[in-house]
């Protein structure tokens, strides 16, 4: 399987020399494409697509320009996008008259991340900046931890494409920040996103082999969806949402957020110790590498001694 760095090399070769003797390209072509600054032109996604069957379906997908739309130009656009997606992803999201339902049930969304693949994964992401430019805040909530779902269950995948920790730190970057509720953001900033997204395929894989499923086949949706619902192996719920810290930006951090972000860094502090996980492993170190408690209890005294 080719990397994307590995197909534009295939596809550059003869026109600019090929790689260096270490094997890197250095062309400064790549580097702009990786972060999202240009896209392939026509005639290389068709070069791409003679190397590699399928290349242009991925390098057209339309979650690039769900990702790429500017904010508060979604709106008008975003039934249109909703229709190059699967026949399957296009029931769930749009009504008989092509409007766009925007619920947030349990049913709706497990629907919806049964759908792993990047249809679904654009689905869950439009719907999600929808949300946002709405500032429909527990339809935010519910959509975030959707994505965030998603790009799990994607992640072996998309990592194996050599293209999964780019893209989660895209979300992570400018997709997540902007999930806020009840004064509280979504902090993804040491997020061991490829740790959890191979934790959760070996799971899968365990959970199989425990439970003697006939077909694995048949059963992994009910796996995946139990695993991340916190059955079968409960530490992985614990590690795999996101810490909810203070949104200092809306004004003084509660007490109360205060102790429950300390809560949260306990939980994921207990998982690791009793699993046998560990920083040496590239699992964050939580009473270091993430930002302590004490950090958010400044700003707090600072707005209450502004106010005496």
């Amino acid at each position: 399987m080719l990397t994307p760095r590995e197909l534009w090399q295939l596809l550059d070769a003869g026109r600019s020399g090929g790689g260096d003797d270490d094997g890197q390209n250095r062309s400064p072509k790549f580097p702009h494409y990786a972060r999202g600054v240009h896209v392939p032109h026509a005639n290389m996604v068709d070069q791409a697509e003679r190397l590699v069957s399928g290349s242009a379906a991925c390098l057209n997908h339309v979650l690039w320009e769900v990702l790429r739309l500017p904010w508060q130009s979604l709106e008008k656009k975003a039934a249109d996008m909703l229709r190059w997606l699967s026949p399957e992803v296009q029931k769930l999201v749009l009504d008989s008259a092509n409007r766009i339902r925007l619920e947030s049930g349990h049913h709706f969304l497990r629907a919806l991340e049964r759908r792993r693949s990047l249809d679904g994964l654009a689905a869950l992401t439009l719907l999600l900046r929808l949300a946002i430019e709405r500032q429909q805040q527990e339809q935010i909530k519910e959509y975030a931890y959707s994505v965030l779902r998603m790009l799990l269950v994607l992640g072996e995948m998309l990592i194996e494409h050599g293209v999964g920790e780019m893209l989660f730190d895209l979300y992570a970057e400018r997709i997540f920040p902007l999930v806020t509720f009840d004064g509280l953001v979504f902090d993804l900033s040491d997020y061991p996103y490829a740790l959890l997204a191979r934790e959760l395929q070996f799971q899968v894989m365990k959970t199989y082999i425990r439970a003697r499923f006939p077909d694995r086949q048949d059963h992994s949706d009910k796996i995946i969806t139990n695993i991340l619902a916190g059955q079968y192996a409960a530490f992985f719920k614990v590690l795999s949402e996101p810490l909810l810290i203070p949104n200092i930006a809306v004004g003084p951090p509660a007490p109360r957020a205060i102790e429950h972000l300390a809560e949260q860094r306990r939980l994921k502090e207990a998982a690791m110790q009793v699993n046998g996980l560990n920083s040496s492993e590239g699992w964050p170190r939580l009473t270091t590498s993430l930002a302590p408690t004490t950090d958010l209890i400044q700003p707090m005294m600072m707005f209450k001694s502004s106010g005496d």
